[in-house]
């Protein structure tokens, strides 16, 4: 079966300097890797401009993964669902296949 290359961003502080809390973060990655059977994680910071003007960086680890094809459409939605809720982002970065983009 063909896989699909999934690449974001999962944040570990929050924009006002608060750790975000561990226990979701590892329900977060066990989920994930239970969906793609597994994971790469680096961390690394990310820097953005905010619509404010002001220029913001955060702690983050860049997640990498190869998903079945047939299932990528699941990841992705879980992924982005609890980057927004759980992860307070107001936008999320995520390459699928190679193909980046932001929502």
């Amino acid at each position: 079966m063909e896989r699909v290359s999934v690449v974001f961003h999962l944040p570990i502080i929050n924009n006002e300097g608060r750790y975000f809390n561990p226990d979701d973060i590892e329900v977060f990655i066990n989920r994930v890797i239970r969906m793609a059977g597994g994971m790469t994680l680096l961390r690394c910071e990310g820097v953005w401009v905010h619509p404010s003007g002001h220029l913001l960086q955060e702690q983050v680890m860049r997640v990498m993964v190869a998903t079945p094809e047939d299932e990528v459409e699941e990841l992705v939605t879980y992924i982005h669902r609890e980057l927004k809720e759980t992860f307070e982002q107001e936008a999320v970065y995520m390459e699928v296949d190679g193909k980046p983009s932001i929502r």
